[in-house]
């Protein structure tokens, strides 16, 4: 979990999410699914610098599945406030692990 700005931001790792609540009442500001892969997750703590959440989802990081084809890690950054990606960045090159 991370704090800044007057909200806490986390993540579900399972479901490859991000949430956003206000620090002082715990209210839902928003939730987003980063992923739909089943073999994707999110295992890292979100950092929360100028206003800006970046979070990264991982191949293998959920309880439900291991590697697979076509999972790949994407580093986000997201508006704190809306929870919009303002840009993504994929880490490996689209055919570099291939897609069994």
């Amino acid at each position: 979990m991370a704090a800044g700005y007057g909200y806490l931001i986390s993540v579900l790792g399972d479901t490859a999410e991000v949430l956003c609540l206000r620090q002082e009442t715990g209210e839902e500001v928003w939730r987003f699914r980063l992923a739909n892969h089943n073999a994707l997750g999110i295992t890292m703590a979100p950092l929360v610098f100028d206003g800006y959440i970046i979070v990264s989802t991982e191949p293998g990081g959920n309880s439900r599945a291991v590697y697979e084809g076509g999972a790949v890690g994407i580093v986000f950054c997201l508006d704190i406030e809306t929870g919009l990606t303002l840009w993504q960045w994929n880490t490996v090159t689209d055919d570099s692990w291939g897609n069994f």
